[in-house]
């Protein structure tokens, strides 16, 4: 009994440990990601990247959790992120600038048809449309 106990034990550290590894390996990445996709200019940077370029790797300082994709959806969905402006970009000062001009400025830098400035046409229309200029 006392065996099987030890055993119990044993295989509770090494799954608590395993989880703890995992959260570690995981929690700058998701730091990243809170501190620049938490408002609407981090996440329009976020939505115009190149979908294949982005890493999926938590040890890579490029990489995020929400994909491109996922960043467009809540731009186009929600009003959350629009309320605030966020860590990085209150670091570096683009909160003031225009969310038009803010996509505008990046789309020249992408290639003719591609997905980024498919998406990069669609938010300027939709923050036009929200009096985001």
């Amino acid at each position: 009994m006392i065996a099987k106990n030890r055993l119990n034990h044993k295989k509770s550290l090494a799954i608590g440990g395993v989880v703890l590894v995992i959260f570690m390996a995981f929690s700058p990445m998701v730091y990243r990601t809170w501190a620049f996709g938490s408002d609407a200019w981090g996440l329009t940077v976020i939505a115009l990247l190149d979908p294949q370029e982005m890493p999926w790797s938590p040890f890579d300082r490029n990489s995020s959790v929400i994909r491109p994709s996922v960043a467009y959806w809540l731009l186009t969905h929600f009003d959350w992120p629009y309320e605030r402006c966020g860590r990085a970009m209150s670091a570096m000062g683009d909160c003031s600038q225009p969310l038009v001009n803010f996509v505008g400025a990046s789309l020249d830098t992408h290639g003719a048809n591609s997905i980024m400035e498919r998406r990069g046409y669609s938010l300027l229309r939709h923050f036009a449309a929200r009096g985001k200029v």
